[in-house]
């Protein structure tokens, strides 16, 4: 959404979300999460197909026995590349000015 003014917020709104997480180690998950964003229909936005790397902070509270109220903050970085391997270079670059910036 390169067409949306520096300082502008977008509030999406989630529909048919699938997340999965696996445990890979003590204190540790892998995370997929999978679903459909919808932009408000005042906004025009051209949407196109991207990859980004999201690098946040997760706040989940339990809201009963099987549920929480899940929050992400962080941001969100575009990775550029025509093919995967550029696209894996991409993102081994930004979190090496991630870290570095830390």
């Amino acid at each position: 959404a390169d067409q949306i003014a520096t300082g502008k917020s977008i509030k999406w709104k989630a529909r048919n979300v699938r997340w999965r997480e696996m445990k890979v180690h003590k204190d540790r998950w892998v995370l997929s999460v999978e679903g459909t964003l919808v932009a408000p229909d005042t906004l025009g936005v051209k949407i196109d197909c991207q990859e980004s790397l999201i690098i946040a902070d997760q706040i989940a509270t339990k809201i009963s026995p099987s549920s929480y109220h899940v929050k992400f903050k962080g941001v969100q970085l575009p990775c550029a590349g025509a093919n995967a391997y550029q696209r894996e270079l991409s993102r081994i670059e930004m979190m090496k000015k991630f870290l570095k910036a830390l």
